[in-house]
């Protein structure tokens, strides 16, 4: 299956979304590891029925979004950037977000990478995102890549109301300030997950985010995701 998603942009700082049952990830990735890269991919286990896709920050849009069936899997491929790297492409230290929701009350990231002018993957190019799952009452982060990842930093917070897909982004700062760290630096092997309970529970028709902030030397970027879970 192969559909081709366009959607408008919005900015409206924690405003509540219109609720429905969802699951939101978003993330900026910051370019690392050398070369060019020219688009995006990540790759979610399973198929997944996506309902949303967030395509960039103002400075750095994706035009094109394309969501496959990849074998037993899900890839959602964003192209064709404006803005500042449009033109020469995505060099090490500048950021690109990207996000997208499902249908259900889950998502687990099973590959990302880049790609170059021709949507082709990079070769040797894997981008570690570090997620994970979120309930009523508790979050899981889970390291799904063969790379050992170095977590930075894990917080999470309870809302009243779903947030905007949009919302979910590094420069938001309102939605930072509300996120409480539950964990600082550390380590998680391939297939590792580590476990935290919420001082606050979701409420019904209220969300829950995560942040997660992850690196590795053999990833591409400098990932933070962004995951919400509504109730």
């Amino acid at each position: 299956m192969r559909r081709i998603l366009s959607f408008g942009l919005g900015l409206s700082l924690l405003a509540a979304a219109p609720f429905v049952f969802a699951y939101d990830t978003n993330v900026d990735l910051k370019k690392q590891g050398g070369g060019t890269a020219w688009d995006v991919a990540i790759v979610l286990a399973g198929h997944e029925d996506t309902t949303d896709t967030y395509d960039g920050y103002p400075s750095g849009r994706f035009q094109t979004v394309t969501v496959d069936s990849a074998g037993a899997n899900t890839v959602i491929h964003w192209e064709n950037p404006t803005g500042s790297v449009a033109g020469d492409g995505i060099d090490d230290g500048e950021v690109v977000h990207v996000g997208f929701s499902t249908a259900d009350h889950d998502a687990s990231i099973a590959d990302s990478y880049w790609t170059d002018k021709n949507g082709a993957r990079i070769f040797g190019s894997t981008v570690l995102i570090v997620g994970g799952h979120v309930g009523s009452d508790w979050v899981t982060v889970e390291n799904t890549f063969p790379m050992v990842a170095e977590i930075r930093s894990i917080r999470v917070g309870t809302f009243p109301a779903p947030l905007p897909l949009a919302d979910l982004n590094a420069t938001n700062t309102v939605l930072l300030d509300q996120l409480v760290p539950v964990s600082g630096p550390m380590i998680l092997l391939p297939g590792d997950t580590v476990s935290f309970p919420l001082a606050v529970p979701a409420v019904p028709g209220g969300s829950v985010v995560l942040l997660v902030e992850a690196s590795a030397p053999d990833s591409d970027a400098v990932a933070m995701t962004f995951q919400q879970r509504s109730f």
